[in-house]
């Protein structure tokens, strides 16, 4: 739920203006606001998107939602949303700033209530460009760090041995030692 109120958090009220003033909106926009209106109970439609939108106190409603009260069959109504790579909060920020916050309260809202009603969603993951390269594979679990060998940790080692040893006669001076 921090999710939630952290993507709530990034719109502003000029986001919702600029949402609002899409006579037609980009189509990522769009499937985001379909995706609002199904959590706020109203039909996944344009329309009712600017409804929404046009009512003052929207973002308080969005930061006030109760997610308990969400229902499975509504749930399962966004499972395709929240499981499109082109409405990962990363794709849709390329095309709108405030439709990212709202995208990011979305699939929060829809992991908790997940959770909570046992009803299976799969959200969606980063699109990644055809020509990106494959991540690098993750090294062995027992390998060492990359410019640590042995001797080097053991140098490391009979330092810190030094540094405590150091520290420990520190601390057994006195006051009456130290005025002297």
């Amino acid at each position: 739920l921090q999710a939630a109120a952290q993507g709530l958090n990034s719109v502003s009220k000029a986001d919702i203006v600029e949402l609002k003033s899409f006579a037609a909106p980009p189509h990522a926009v769009k499937l985001v606001m379909e995706a609002v209106c199904i959590l706020m109970g109203c039909a996944p439609t344009w329309a009712e998107s600017k409804k929404l939108l046009d009512d003052g106190h929207f973002l308080w409603a969005l930061k006030t939602f109760d997610t308990d009260n969400v229902s499975p069959a509504r749930l399962r109504k966004l499972r395709k949303y929240v499981s499109m790579p082109q409405l990962h909060p990363d794709a849709v920020c390329k095309v709108s700033r405030a439709a990212h916050g709202l995208m990011r309260w979305v699939l929060a809202v829809a992991a908790f209530t997940s959770i909570r009603t046992g009803v299976k969603i799969e959200l969606a993951s980063v699109p990644r460009p055809a020509s990106a390269a494959p991540a690098p594979p993750k090294p062995h679990p027992k390998a060492k760090p990359l410019g640590q060998s042995v001797v080097q940790q053991e140098q490391q080692a009979a330092t810190l041995e030094s540094l405590q040893a150091a520290a420990q006669g520190l601390n057994s001076v006195s006051k009456a030692d130290i005025v002297e």
